[in-house]
């Protein structure tokens, strides 16, 4: 009888320890909980560097003098050859319009030279030869002034040689006007000596013309470039210098 307890209650050992195992098995693991959010995910970086223009042109004037108009403002776009800015020329025009009336007079002042001084033609002809000195002069400054500026880089080889053109131009002027008074002082009564005069007189006259036309040309001042208006400060009513920057354009 002893026997038959032991037994029982090894039995209900086991049984014991099957049944807390089972259930043991049966839970799930334990693990902390982690709550996802939806967010968005970004990576920023920061470089510091300078923009460098790919063409840029300083805009210069080869003259001084008023400026009449400012047809462009800071940040405008251009395209080569639109209009800039234009430097007063009345004057200049006035000069022009008195040079073409003496060109176009000069044969009826051919036909009264017999009735007029020979001494007021010869002081007429001293005027003339000073006004080309003076046009040579001015063209010389504005050759230093071009030469500087094409060896820093502001103006191109071809704008370079228009000066250069030019001034021979004047050169040849004042040897013509030169030489019109020698042949006035030879002339006396020869017809032929006469018809020299005149010529010569015409010729010097129309060098006049082309260089007051290229100072009328150089007041209206263009872009040489296509590109973006940068770094100006000019307006109407400004006095400016010969060889003053007055805008940048670039690309």
């Amino acid at each position: 009888m002893k026997y038959k307890k032991i037994i029982i209650l090894a039995a209900v050992v086991i049984v014991s320890l099957v049944g807390l195992a089972f259930f043991q098995n049966s839970q799930g693991l334990k693990a902390p909980l982690l709550v996802l959010e939806p967010s968005t995910i970004f990576k920023t970086f920061q470089e510091i560097g300078e923009i460098v223009p790919a063409v840029e042109r300083q805009i210069y004037s080869l003259h001084g003098g008023l400026v009449t108009q400012v047809a462009v403002e800071e940040g405008d776009e251009v395209k080569k050859g639109d209009f800039l800015v234009l430097v007063e020329d009345e004057e200049l025009k006035f000069q022009l319009q008195g040079l073409q009336a003496q060109l176009r007079s000069l044969q009826g002042e051919k036909m009264q030279t017999d009735q007029e001084p020979k001494e007021a033609q010869i002081k007429s002809q001293e005027l003339m030869i000073e006004q080309a000195r003076m046009d040579l002069r001015s063209l010389t400054k504005d050759l230093e002034r071009a030469q500087k500026l094409y060896d820093e880089g502001a103006i191109s080889k071809v704008e370079l040689d228009e000066v250069k053109n030019m001034m021979k131009k004047a050169k040849i002027n004042l040897e013509l006007q030169e030489q019109a008074l020698e042949l006035l002082y030879q002339t006396q009564d020869s017809d032929t000596g006469k018809e020299q005069y005149f010529l010569g007189r015409a010729d010097a006259l129309r060098a006049q013309i082309d260089l007051l036309k290229y100072k009328i040309e150089q007041c209206r001042i263009t872009a040489p470039i296509n590109g973006v208006v940068a770094n100006m400060s000019l307006k109407p009513g400004d006095i400016i210098s010969p060889g003053m920057s007055l805008m940048k354009i670039f690309q």
